[in-house]
């Protein structure tokens, strides 16, 4: 599983888009404090790579993360 939290302080929101090769879990607005999870199958070939964009007020843009990958977390 994985979470997802905003703990950006102040009023800031926090917007993701978390997606995989395969899957597109959307676009979410997070709010000081929120947070969502996930869950997925990892691939019999250990290739499950899930990435996100961040991005926040003064962030200066997109920020990428690989949330989950199976070479680095299995």
């Amino acid at each position: 599983m994985v979470m997802i939290g905003n703990a950006l302080g102040g009023n800031v929101q926090l917007k993701a888009h978390c997606k995989s090769r395969d899957d597109d879990l959307g676009v979410r607005v997070l709010g000081p404090g929120q947070e969502f999870h996930f869950k997925f199958w990892t691939s019999m070939l250990f290739t499950t790579v899930f990435y996100c964009s961040f991005e926040w007020l003064g962030s200066g843009g997109l920020h990428w993360y690989d949330v989950y990958d199976d070479n680095r977390d299995f």
